[in-house]
């Protein structure tokens, strides 16, 4: 089943609102742009994994309370939060490995430097 049917539709759309923000910073190109838009001419833009693993569920689901997923967390009712844990426990279960759950994060690490309006050639 679904969740976000169990989040307010005005609440849903802040949030979609925000993820569509995100994802101005998901490619070296878009963050190029974003860098040209802000008057800084790009030096470096260069992606970054890092792998890690999950002892266990409940160390993914703690972890997840801190971090910009819990908005749709908080936005599920009480009821709906304990359902959404319980079929994402189950769906992990595929994904365990030894260790526990292995999961890999991305990001896009950049440098740039201030662009005088004359010198700009974008």
């Amino acid at each position: 089943m679904g969740f976000a049917g169990e989040i307010d539709h005005e609440t849903l759309q802040e949030l979609m609102n925000a993820i569509g923000l995100v994802t101005r910073f998901d490619e070296p190109a878009k963050v190029e742009e974003e860098l040209w838009a802000a008057e800084f001419t790009p030096e470096l833009v260069t992606p970054h994994a890092i792998d890690f693993v999950f002892r266990g569920a409940d160390a993914w689901w703690d972890w997840n309370w801190p971090h910009g997923a819990r908005v749709f967390l908080d936005a599920l009712s009480d009821d709906a939060q304990e359902r959404f844990r319980r079929n994402a426990y189950a769906a992990m279960d595929a994904s365990r490995d030894g260790d526990g759950f292995p999961r890999t994060y991305t990001a896009l690490f950049s440098r740039a430097t201030p662009t005088p309006d004359m010198q700009r050639a974008h």
